[in-house]
């Protein structure tokens, strides 16, 4: 569930139930339209609920789809988490981003949202790049085996805000991402991230 702030925070099952359902309704309609183009009233449709339903627990459509793209950050660790096999150092700097393919290609309205970058943009906001930062910078430390220097945070916000727009740009070229964007994109990281990691990592 994720932690943004709600109108009401589910406490029972079929709360949470809910407020899951409509972030799904949302999603799915995402591989539909712009997300300028999204509304309360036909997210509620979606999910099967009323609108009064719906704000019950977010207040508009921009809490909902910030809630959406937390919960996109939060499955996208999770797969990657789930996914490393014990790669440390530059290979797991390189599973962060097959990881991120994979997720894009296979989770609901995530080619859209994102993790909510599109928001920024939409909204003028840029909580979604600082948060993305921050939790990639933890995974980088915690499981890359890497020290995160300033100059290596550096350069992950710098490869965040690259490589999530890059792969936007696939997306938006093949369904399924065009491969030749996305090759590109990998190796304009891997040389960002090269005086980080020694070279037998």
């Amino acid at each position: 569930m994720p932690a943004t702030d709600l109108r009401t925070a589910p406490r029972q099952e079929r709360g949470r139930r809910r407020v899951d359902s409509l972030l799904d309704a949302a999603a799915a309609l995402l591989d539909e339209r712009d997300v300028g183009e999204m509304t309360t009233t036909e997210v509620a449709h979606r999910a099967g609920t009323s609108v009064g339903g719906l704000y019950r627990y977010f207040p508009d459509i921009e809490t909902l789809l910030h809630a959406l793209a937390e919960r996109n950050r939060e499955r996208y660790w999770a797969f990657a988490a789930e996914t490393d096999e014990g790669a440390r150092g530059r290979a797991f700097l390189d599973h962060l981003m097959t990881s991120y393919v994979r997720f894009a290609r296979k989770e609901p309205g995530f080619r859209a949202l994102r993790f909510g970058h599109v928001l920024e943009n939409y909204l003028g906001q840029r909580e979604a790049s600082v948060a993305i930062t921050d939790e990639m910078a933890a995974m980088i430390a915690d499981r890359g085996g890497l020290v995160v220097t300033p100059e290596l945070r550096l350069d992950i916000d710098i490869a965040v805000s690259m490589s999530v727009a890059l792969m936007h740009r696939a997306f938006e070229l093949d369904p399924d991402g065009d491969q030749r964007v996305i090759d590109k994109t990998i190796s304009m990281v891997t040389h960002l991230f090269a005086p980080h990691v020694a070279p037998r990592d």
